[in-house]
C-alpha cells in the first residue's frame, strides 16, 4: 500500500509540473491533490525558514505566497 501510495504521489506531482494546477486539480483524486498541496506547502515553507539569515521577509513572502495560492484554489472550486 506504501508503495502505491508513493508512485500515486509521484505520478501527481508530475501532472502538476507538467500540466499547472488548474488542470491538475481535475485530473486526479481529492486525496491525492490534498496530498501534494500538503507536500508543496511544506516544502515552500520548509524553504522559507532556511532562507531566513539571508532575507529577513522570506517568512512573509511565503505568506503572501500562500495565500494567493488559497485564493487562487477558491476561484477554482
Amino acid at each position: 500500500m506504501k508503495t502505491s501510495l508513493r508512485d500515486v504521489a509521484g505520478q501527481s506531482l508530475i501532472k502538476l509540473a507538467k500540466h499547472g494546477k488548474e488542470q491538475w486539480l481535475t485530473m486526479d483524486p481529492a486525496q491525492t491533490t490534498l496530498l501534494i498541496n500538503m507536500l508543496t506547502w511544506t516544502k515552500d515553507v520548509e524553504e522559507a525558514f532556511g532562507a531566513i539569515k539571508s532575507d529577513k521577509e522570506a517568512m512573509k513572502k511565503c505568506h503572501i505566497h500562500q495565500v494567493k495560492l488559497l485564493s487562487d484554489l477558491i476561484k477554482m472550486v
